[in-house]
């Protein structure tokens, strides 16, 4: 998730988040806290401080603990370590894919499928339609013109998603809940809704 638009260099101090006034922003931060401590994707780390620098709060800990380590190791050896390295982005050797490209298509399958489960669970909308509006959402209606791309998607969320989904929030974590559920404002539903492309929207929320 990236707040638009981003927080542009020399916009003034961070400030201690506020818990009332920031409540999203910090639940928001929990997510990705849950998920970085479950599979020790540095993706999580890297978005948990881009999204609070442009929300304008101080990153959280748990961020900087992962990001602080490496610079100073970097730094000691004046540069003769690789700083990739250092942060887990590092390639896993010769002629192999570093493994950031693999966190980050994680990261983007999650992020889509976390958007299916928002639209089926707070909305009532059919899986395959909530691919469909997910994908044209994402990354254009033009870019899925025979609706496979969406199918594939809403395969992965009926098969796997759903079900990590549903854990989580028996432990604690409830995306649905957090994002729009009964504590979020009609105003921020709206917005959520109207974050999809418009001739795509189910007759009972247009």
């Amino acid at each position: 998730m990236r707040l638009d638009p981003p927080r542009k260099p020399g916009a003034g101090p961070l400030r201690e988040p506020d818990p009332d006034e920031d409540e999203f922003f910090l639940m928001h931060l929990q997510v990705l806290e849950s998920l970085y401590f479950k599979d020790g994707s540095p993706v999580h780390a890297m978005d948990a401080i881009i999204f609070a620098y442009d929300a304008g709060i101080v990153p959280p800990t748990w961020a900087m603990d992962w990001l602080v380590p490496a610079f100073r190791e970097y730094t000691d050896a004046e540069g003769q370590v690789e700083l990739p390295h250092l942060l887990g982005l590092g390639s896993q050797g010769k002629g192999r894919a570093p493994p950031v490209r693999k966190f980050f298509a994680d990261a983007q399958r999650r992020y889509k499928a976390q958007l299916v489960h928002i639209l089926t669970v707070a909305f009532s909308v059919p899986i395959q339609d909530a691919a469909v509006m997910v994908w044209a959402r994402e990354n254009g209606v033009e870019d899925d013109p025979d609706g496979r791309r969406a199918g594939w998607l809403a395969e992965q969320y009926s098969r796997k998603w759903r079900k990590e989904f549903d854990k989580e929030a028996r432990e604690g974590i409830d995306v649905t809940e957090m994002y729009v559920g009964h504590e979020r404002s009609p105003e921020w539903r709206k917005e959520f809704i109207e974050s999809f492309p418009s001739e795509l929207l189910p007759p009972g929320l247009k």
